[in-house]
Order: structure tokens, then C-alpha cells, then sequence
């Protein structure tokens, strides 16, 4: 919906002044909703970027020229649902950060319980996401060796950690 908005005067005469262009605010209650796969992002403007999907910032804003407002998607494949992360969650995946539980031989040992962890970074006061956050796993998973065997935790960087509570410091 696009208003402009003028400062009228009724003159004594019976003639209308029109005056100068006030500023407006946006105000409109819209819903989004992504295609499957997909959660929303941001929206942005010439005005910036506003980080929730009620435009909270933007729409706290007055304007005196025309804008368009684009909301952005991103792809949404993983939640934080431990009894099924890969199901969407509404947040897009280039926020969160997965963590896989897996035994190198399954002959010497089972990994089991939560085997796929899925943590949300944090976020700022305007909504945004702290991409530069570091994010240490829970480790859910139970690691069971064989008798005989000892585990021991290795990233994908082939680090080595004694148990699970030394990856979780990391």
C-alpha cells in the first residue's frame, strides 16, 4: 500500500493549500510465506537491512520517498528438533551449525542417542545473527566400545579430544 501524505490548509476563502510532503511510515501487517525448503531471512530497503519479519525497525522509520521493501529467503533443511533434526525449523541453515556423531568401525564400537545436533547461533538486539560466535556441541551422543577398546573423539580437522567433555570446551 503506498500513501503520501501532504499538509492540507482550508483557507478562509474556501481554497485548499497543499504544503509540503510529511513523512510516512509504513504501515502494513504482511505475511510471507517461504516456498518449501526455504525460511525467512530479512527484508531490506534503500532505508537498510531489518532483520525480523514484522519490519519492526523499518516500520519504525518515517520516509518521504517511495520505497520498496524485498523480503529475502534461505535455504531451511535442518532444525533443532533432536528427535529429528532434519526437519526445517524455520531458521535458515547458514545460521546454524551441525554437529554428527559417528564411530570410525562400528565393529570396535556404537555411537547412539543423539547422533545429529543442530545449534542456532546467537543473535543480536536488532535480530541478526552472530556469525562470528563461537559454537561448542553439546554432545548428546553415547559412545559405547567394545571390550577391550577405548574411544577417543576426533573432529573433522582429525583434532583429538580425550572425551566428550574436553570437545565440548572446545
Amino acid at each position: 500500500e503506498v500513501k503520501t501524505i501532504y499538509d492540507i490548509t482550508h483557507n478562509a476563502d474556501g481554497t485548499i493549500t497543499v504544503g509540503t510532503l510529511k513523512p510516512a511510515r509504513p504501515d502494513m501487517n504482511i505475511t510471507v510465506p517461504p516456498a518449501a525448503g526455504y525460511a525467512f531471512d530479512y527484508w531490506t530497503s534503500s532505508a537498510g537491512n531489518d532483520y525480523r519479519i514484522g519490519m519492526n525497525m523499518l516500520k519504525s522509520q518515517s520516509y518521504t520517498t517511495d520505497l520498496v521493501f524485498t523480503v529475502n529467503f534461505d535455504v531451511d533443511t535442518v532444525g533443532t528438533n533432536p528427535g529429528n533434526p532434519d526437519t526445517p525449523d524455520g531458521i535458515p541453515d547458514k545460521y546454524q551449525v551441525v554437529f554428527e556423531y559417528q564411530s570410525a568401525d562400528p565393529t570396535l564400537g556404537t555411537v547412539t542417542g543423539t547422533i545429529k545436533e543442530v545449534i542456532t547461533r546467537p543473535q543480536y538486539a536488532d535480530a541478526s545473527y552472530n556469525m562470528d560466535a563461537l559454537i561448542s556441541p553439546t554432545v548428546p551422543a553415547t559412545v559405547t566400545p567394545i571390550p577391550g577398546y577405548k574411544y577417543k573423539w576426533v573432529d573433522e580437522a582429525a583434532a583429538e579430544y580425550a572425551s566428550a567433555a574436553d570437545l565440548r570446551a572446545t
